[in-house]
């Protein structure tokens, strides 16, 4: 079975081959990626920035390497000791190919390289964020087969919710919206926690139900 971090970094290594590199060579064989970076996600291409976030088993700072070939990459600093990665690079240039690893204590995730998107047309009148499948969970089984194979970060539903919030409310956003899968499985506990954590982020909010919400 395929999960989506490896569906999306088979992908992104359609770059790499256009610069005649290959993602073998820059790793080596014995390096332990699924014990050490675990979920990480290239979540945000933008024209002029890329976010990406991991999670460790184990707290270590948020450090990435990144540049425009994988032989020339800048090591950056980003986050203080966590077990929640999320890295910004910004001041990029549009339609432009860059390559980046993340690493924590010492150990890097796979070479990945991404292009820029094309710079949009027109003046930012105001910016919202967006949030899907959230799947808050409370007193939720372990084993969902869904987190074991896909990706969902059940245990972790909470303090990444808290995360994105607190980003959107930075990014000076005039609302969010929520597309469907708040809360894992509609529990009146999970729409109580995140009916607190809406209220305390002084944010409008919009929402549509999903499969999960019922």
């Amino acid at each position: 079975m395929v999960t989506r971090r490896d569906f999306l970094r088979s992908g992104l290594s359609f770059w790499g081959r256009r610069e005649k590199f290959s993602l073998e060579e820059a790793l080596p064989e014995d390096l332990p990626l699924d014990k050490a970076i675990m979920n990480e996600e290239l979540c945000t291409v933008g024209s002029d920035h890329i976010v990406v976030t991991w999670v460790t088993p184990q707290p270590g700072p948020t450090c990435l390497w990144w540049g425009t070939h994988p032989y020339k990459m800048d090591r950056m600093v980003l986050g203080k000791d966590g077990i929640y990665h999320w890295a910004k690079i910004e001041n990029l240039s549009p339609e432009s190919l860059y390559c980046y690893q993340v690493e924590t204590r010492g150990v890097k995730g796979p070479l990945t390289c991404v292009k820029t998107l094309p710079r949009p047309e027109g003046q930012l009148l105001f910016a919202f964020g967006v949030a899907s499948d959230t799947h808050l969970a409370m007193d939720t089984s372990a084993g969902d087969p869904n987190e074991t194979y896909l990706g969902k970060l059940l245990e972790d539903a909470l303090p990444l919710l808290q995360k994105a919030l607190e980003d959107i409310h930075e990014w000076k956003a005039k609302a969010v919206f929520f597309t469907g899968d708040l809360t894992e499985s509609s529990g009146e506990k999970e729409y109580r926690i995140l009916a607190g954590l809406l209220s305390s982020s002084c944010l409008p909010w919009y929402a549509c139900p999903g499969n999960h919400d019922k």
